[in-house]
């Protein structure tokens, strides 16, 4: 068995893919001891032809060339997953790039640590911004996704052991549009024995785009929730003690009010007011279904007023809200 897969979505990515594929060829770990699995998503550029180019330097390349377009990462990251031959595999976005060492260093560190998931430290490249407080503590060889802030890193780029993906059947869910990488993440978070994180080495390059980095298409409300709902399902139903269970819901919850589109969408002049109305009302929706009062109550002060407004589906108080 390899040591790991790296995991590669692609779809019309040539002007950036090279930088990409570069930092693989350049990696510490032996070429032998792990592949590096790009999955072409129906490409119209000449990505395919920058992955033909590096084949012939890497022998460790392997091409998934579907054919059809999957419309978004999940189904070509689930591509991976099944055709992976690692014992960890590490997703990493066509755009980004990773540290020469970062292979060797994550997969020594999950190896010492029996880790499920283990991540490194991310930069911000071209001004992204990237999540940090859970690196301000050092190397956490078995960190907390509560006491460790972990919930404010739910990018899937990250190294997951593929026998506890494929154990407990995770995949990211075919359907959705909008937080796929969240509930999935989470997911492994919650079911994972150990996370570990480091940060002692720069790790995962995020790399800024400009506006291609933007997500500027529209989406319905329920698309937009269809995630989130099934997040908060699966944390409801997870293995844990009630009592751990409601301070997980709390910590994504808090994450969700303070860091995902909802409030870019509700709290400004972005969606017509019928457009406004339905997310709102899906908002209403998703409180009823998944967040009790004592919930509410238990939520960062900030977000109190908020979540009274969707609750009454008032319109006219939503625009009165700052948090």
């Amino acid at each position: 068995m390899l040591k790991v897969t790296v995991a590669i979505p692609v779809y019309n990515a040539a002007k950036h893919l090279n930088i990409t594929l570069d930092s693989l060829m350049h990696q510490t770990m032996d070429s032998s001891e792990f592949e590096v699995i790009c999955v072409n998503d129906c490409s119209t550029d000449n990505s395919k032809e920058v992955i033909g180019n590096f084949s012939r330097l890497m022998s460790n390349i392997v091409l998934i060339d579907r054919e059809n377009n999957s419309g978004g990462p999940m189904i070509p990251r689930n591509d991976a997953i099944d055709a992976a031959r690692g014992e960890y595999i590490l997703f990493l976005d066509n755009d980004d790039f990773l540290g020469e060492e970062a292979l060797e260093r994550l997969y020594i560190g999950a190896k010492k640590n029996q880790s499920d998931v283990i991540y490194g430290k991310y930069v911000g490249i071209n001004g992204r911004r990237v999540p940090g407080s859970m690196f301000k503590k050092g190397n956490l060889p078995k960190a907390d996704i509560i006491k460790d802030n972990l919930v404010y890193s739910l990018a899937p780029h990250k190294m997951f052991k593929l026998s506890f993906l494929r154990q407990h059947d995770f995949k990211f869910h075919p359907e959705a549009v909008v937080g796929e990488d969240q509930l999935f993440v989470m997911q492994c978070y919650v079911t994972a024995k150990v996370i570990t994180v480091l940060a002692d080495y720069h790790y995962y390059f995020v790399v800024a785009r400009g506006k291609e980095n933007l997500s500027v298409k529209y989406y319905p409300a329920e698309q937009f929730f269809f995630s989130f709902n099934r997040l908060m399902e699966f944390l409801h139903g997870c293995n844990h003690d009630e009592p751990y269970k409601t301070k997980l819901k709390i910590a994504f919850l808090n994450r969700f009010l303070h860091a995902s589109r909802l409030r870019g969408h509700l709290l400004t002049s972005k969606l017509t007011q019928k457009q406004k109305q339905d997310w709102l009302s899906e908002t209403k929706r998703f409180i009823d279904n998944h967040v009790d009062d004592s919930l509410v109550k238990s939520l960062e002060p900030r977000f109190h007023y908020f979540m009274e407004a969707a609750k009454e589906n008032d319109i006219h108080k939503l625009a009165t809200v700052r948090m």
